[in-house]
């Protein structure tokens, strides 16, 4: 009771034992609110505040209810020990603009295509990369051109900034030219430091680290600068001379010197959705996720069955929690099907010219290893514009912009403060697919999976 005395909200009902409703007292649709963490009433009513679309709180010892029905909360209902707080119309997160979302969209960005190499060597565009094309052909992300059309579209698109994958230090000067592009363009920065092929890259990448995340354009929390990390348990980490945020993936074991989490590409909205619950240890920092799918091309090995058609979805669980940062995975990870830059599916069978130029054999969409089973309806078969693959039986045409522009429109809708979705828990059903945590690997230590390969050929 003295907590309630002492809060400037509106005590809504008659005081304490009351529950919110809807338009009346029996109206109450799990679509209406969010379920949080937190550990009392004041830290309820800032992890409200921290959601601009929150309108009020329901709150009782161990159960935090974020109210966010677009009508507003019409009635109440008699629950013992639980109390209604209704939020005060000018309260708005520090962050928040006085009332706008405060969530920035970021792109988790690829920079290791670069250029046809010679035979024996790898290369992103010709090897793990035989089912989708991109709307600019084989780039070469040394040419800073290719990099200014990237940005542009996305910064068009509503997209803040990017996260940069960092795997190997013979991407320095590639790194160093993006980041430059990005600051011109006032959008913002992260390094993902990623140890899939260098468990000594924290060490051995000390200086230059220490030099982007020096940037003015840097993302940071509070003043401190955010580093997420693409990790597994066998990465060497050393710490930058200097306070930092380190956020590891939630799908793998917390190490004691991460701050927090983040999540990674999954099919199951539930884990999803306990990620956005949880009451990050970092007061009002959260980061989230929003992704097409999974459809990954590797020659040797699938990472997980492919599941797709995860864009819309995992975008309105975003915007039920708000988190900080939503990095959308990926903009360009073309060898995994993650991709959001505009692309469509390459020909089955088809190859590269470039690409059997520099390997004996070219690989096509039948040399991946997760096979043709699961199609991709979302992309157009061939070419920017037109029908999908043949096998989806689609009627309708498709764009190689399509994901982009649902992105895009989204980001919009939440800006302009007119995205009033309504949640329903039928929308968390997980996949039969899903293997939840856990689940994702990437490279040499992925688990290699038995799929059988096609035994037709398509024409």
């Amino acid at each position: 009771m003295a907590e309630i005395a002492a809060s400037t909200w509106e005590v809504v009902g008659g005081g304490v034992d009351r529950e919110c409703r809807g338009a009346d007292w029996d109206d109450d649709s799990p679509g209406y609110f969010s379920v949080a963490h937190a550990s009392s009433l004041a830290r309820c009513q800032e992890r409200c505040v921290e959601l601009t679309i929150c309108t009020g709180v329901e709150y009782r010892i161990g159960h935090c209810e974020l109210w966010t029905r677009p009508e507003g909360i019409g009635a109440t209902a008699q629950r013992s020990s639980s109390v209604y707080l209704r939020r005060p119309s000018d309260t708005s997160a520090p962050s928040s603009g006085g009332g706008a979302p405060r969530t920035k969209y970021v792109v988790h960005y690829m920079p290791w295509f670069l250029g046809i190499r010679t035979p024996g060597l790898y290369d992103h565009w010709c090897v793990g990369n035989s089912f989708y094309e991109s709307y600019l052909g084989l780039y070469d992300q040394n040419q800073r051109e290719v990099v200014g059309q990237q940005l542009d579209l996305m910064k068009s698109s509503g997209i803040d900034g990017l996260w940069i994958d960092y795997q190997l230090t013979s991407w320095d000067s590639v790194v160093d030219m993006i980041i430059d592009e990005l600051e011109a363009r006032g959008m913002g920065v992260a390094i993902v430091v990623d140890n899939a092929v260098n468990n000594n890259i924290f060490i051995e990448a000390q200086a230059k680290l220490v030099q982007w995340v020096g940037r003015s354009h840097y993302y940071r929390h509070n003043g401190i600068p955010v580093i997420p990390v693409f990790n597994d348990v066998e990465i060497n980490f050393q710490a930058l001379p200097f306070e930092a945020y380190y956020m590891t993936r939630r799908e793998v074991p917390l190490p004691d010197w991460a701050n927090g989490t983040y999540p990674w590409i999954t099919a199951d909205l539930k884990w999803l959705e306990e990620h956005y619950k949880k009451d990050h240890s970092l007061s009002s920092f959260a980061i989230g996720a929003a992704y097409r799918g999974f459809r990954d091309c590797y020659s040797n090995r699938v990472l997980h069955v492919p599941f797709l058609q995860m864009l819309e979805p995992s975008l309105l669980v975003t915007s039920k929690y708000q988190p900080e940062f939503v990095q959308v995975l990926t903009w360009n990870d073309y060898s995994e099907g993650t991709m959001i830059e505009p692309s469509w599916l390459r020909t089955h069978g088809s190859c590269h010219e470039p690409c059997s130029n520099a390997y004996s054999v070219c690989p096509t969409s039948f040399d991946c290893f997760s096979g043709l089973e699961t199609r991709d309806c979302d992309k157009p078969y061939g070419s920017e514009f037109g029908p999908a693959d043949p096998a989806c039986s689609s009627p309708y045409n498709k764009s190689a912009y399509s994901e982009l522009d649902t992105l895009k429109q989204h980001i919009n809708l939440e800006r302009s403060g007119l995205l009033n979705s309504i949640f329903h828990t039928g929308l968390f059903t997980p996949s039969a697919s899903a293997k939840g945590p856990g689940w994702y690997s990437r490279g040499h230590q992925s688990e290699q999976k038995n799929l059988p390969k096609p035994d037709f050929v398509m024409k």
